[in-house]
């Protein structure tokens, strides 16, 4: 029961980051599932690839459920969801697909990965200033520009576990010119997108557990988290629309750098 509610509301945490944000959660998920995994004796390469699979379910969660609040909102842009996530989506894929089916993809290069995604969504995010109070995106992105986010968003997603909003939320105002709560939502929309592939080949992927699981994904772990995050994302999004632009910078950055100093510490 104790594991239980602590997962509980680590989903209540993310799902409502997630909303607020349009990152997803992961930053909330990885460390808390990582820890029940090492605490529950998974060897070091499946902690790394359930924590990944893991914390995708969680963020696809978190994309679906914050995307349904823009439909009844009436916010939603599909069709800039979907040129910025179904590239993602087949990026995400390929290269979590390398590392499913490897042993090469070590504790160190995933903190070191995720540590370098970190301070350049800090820059990125310092250096976009600009802030709109229009919500919803009305015209169609650049292609090339919402691939290029998208893919590179894609390999956020498969090596980190984070759904790519640390990264499409800053990159979204410095090469599209929308403010933190434009990009957020669009953030959001594409999050499902991105995650869906690498999602179904970690669940596809056999694995040798003592514990109840669908290839990677662990549903003592998983379940508890979830349904906080169903719940609580709309109330993120709710809570962005009321929240200054400066405010949500700062909560970005906040955020951001606690995860960077944890695992500057991890890796020292």
């Amino acid at each position: 029961m104790e594991e239980f509610l602590i997962l509980l509301l680590f989903g209540v945490a993310g799902g409502f980051l997630a909303g607020l944000l349009g990152v997803g959660g992961g930053i909330i998920f990885i460390p808390i599932l990582s820890y029940y995994f090492e605490k529950w004796g998974l060897s070091d390469t499946e902690v790394v690839k359930a924590t990944l699979a893991n914390s995708l379910f969680l963020v696809f969660a978190s994309g679906i459920s914050g995307t349904l609040r823009q439909i009844q909102e009436k916010t939603l842009h599909f069709k800039n969801a979907i040129m910025v996530g179904i590239p993602g989506g087949v990026v995400s894929f390929v290269v979590s697909s390398v590392i499913a089916y490897g042993t090469w993809y070590k504790p160190q290069i995933f903190k070191l990965i995720f540590l370098s995604f970190v301070i350049a969504s800090l820059v990125k995010m310092f250096i976009s200033r600009n802030d709109s109070s229009v919500i919803s995106i009305k015209k169609p992105l650049a292609l090339g520009k919402a691939i290029l986010v998208g893919c590179l968003a894609g390999i956020v997603v498969a090596i980190s576990g984070l759904g790519g909003g640390i990264v499409m939320v800053p990159m979204f105002q410095m090469v599209m010119g929308l403010d933190i709560k434009q990009s957020s939502r669009l953030s959001l929309s594409a999050i499902p997108w991105l995650a869906i592939f690498p999602l179904i080949g970690f669940l596809l992927n056999p694995l040798e557990l003592p514990i109840n699981h669908t290839g990677y994904i662990i549903w003592p772990a998983v379940l508890p988290a979830l349904i906080g995050v169903l719940i609580f994302a709309p109330f993120g999004i709710k809570t962005a629309m009321k929240t200054k632009p400066s405010v949500l910078r700062i909560i970005f950055v906040v955020i951001s750098s606690f995860i960077l100093i944890k695992i500057v510490y991890e890796l020292l």
